[in-house]
């Protein structure tokens, strides 16, 4: 379960339920399922692979009906920090963009590039100080662990069949004068 803040108004905080089973992110917004609203509901609650919370230095442009969040980048260049949330796991990470026709990286605490799940991404850009609350039900933790623990036990199995050819007793058929 994930929870991100929106201090100006938190009845519509947005928030994300991970389905185990689907391996996806279902999305609400004010506690009420999200609907695109171009497809509308009977396509569906929307589902993401990925939910990245974008942090950065915002400035808000009034314009039209909604406000417009205007992301700060000096020559071009932006770079923040983000909770990346990926196949049931959080990710410390932060973003960058280095330059205005350039993709935006997203990278773990140690500088490599994330490697997200195919399917949907939902970018929830926000400034710095936005709350963001995540929490695992047991059930789920239980069910991530023990998926975790399989594969690493099929690879475990798979480098013990992978060692080379075995020696045989035959093998020791040399006789003690032969060197």
């Amino acid at each position: 379960y994930i929870w991100i803040e929106n201090r100006s108004k938190q009845s519509v905080s947005p928030s994300y339920e991970y389905d185990v089973d689907k391996n996806v992110y279902y999305r609400f917004v004010g506690g009420e399922p999200y609907y695109d609203k171009e497809i509308g509901p009977e396509n569906g609650h929307q589902a993401y692979a990925n939910v990245i919370v974008q942090r950065t230095e915002t400035s808000y442009q009034y314009g039209g009906s909604c406000p417009l969040t205007m992301i700060a980048s000096k020559n071009g260049v932006a770079k923040g920090n983000a909770d990346i949330f990926t196949g049931g796991r959080y990710i410390a990470g932060y973003w960058m963009r280095t330059g205005m026709n350039e993709r935006t990286v997203y990278l773990d605490a140690d500088g490599n590039e994330i490697a997200l799940q195919r399917g949907k991404t939902f970018i929830q850009v926000t400034d710095n100080t936005a709350e963001v609350t995540y929490s695992c039900d047991e059930d789920v933790m239980d069910q991530l662990l023990a998926e975790a623990q399989a594969a690493i036990d099929s690879e475990r199995a798979a480098e013990d069949t992978d060692l080379g050819d075995d020696i045989s007793e035959e093998d020791d058929s040399m006789d003690a004068g032969e060197a």
